[in-house]
């Protein structure tokens, strides 16, 4: 979905804290790193922070049908936040494939491994570690099927 979004309320409190920034209710059950609640995590949660903080807001949410993280899509689109904002709302099609180009290119190794066909690595770089047995297998069934 290239205009999904999640507000991530743990990565918000971790640089709220930092930059003196009031913290937020951010609910993670035991052995997650993330809060499974939507109010915390959807498109709401995201429109209540904006109004504080727009910069932090968009910095904590990943956009658009690739995830890419807001802080990293702002740095490889160039825009600022209210301007990344306004242009996920007109055209987020546009902007998820911008994203995520602009990600590979600041991520040789993960093209490396993308090339390679090396899905655990893939997930390892895009994903983090936590989530590599989810998410690689996924990435080379998709793979699979478009081959």
């Amino acid at each position: 979905d290239d205009s999904a979004m999640r507000f991530e309320c743990h990565l918000w409190n971790r640089r709220a804290s930092a930059r003196g920034i009031q913290r937020i209710t951010c609910t993670i059950a035991e052995g997650d790193v993330f809060s499974r609640v939507a109010s915390e995590s959807n498109m709401g949660a995201f429109l209540r922070n904006y109004q504080t903080n727009k910069q932090l807001a968009v910095e904590c949410t990943s956009f658009g049908a690739y995830q890419v993280m807001g802080d990293t899509a702002m740095r490889v689109t160039g825009l600022g936040p209210e301007e990344f904002w306004e242009e996920f709302q007109r055209d987020p099609v546009a902007l998820s494939d911008r994203m995520v180009i602009g990600w590979f290119g600041e991520n040789p190794r993960a093209v490396t491994a993308a090339r390679n066909r090396d899905w655990r690595e893939l997930t390892r770089r895009y994903n983090g570690t936590g989530q590599v047995d989810y998410y690689a297998p996924r990435l080379e069934n998709a793979y699979n099927r478009s081959a």
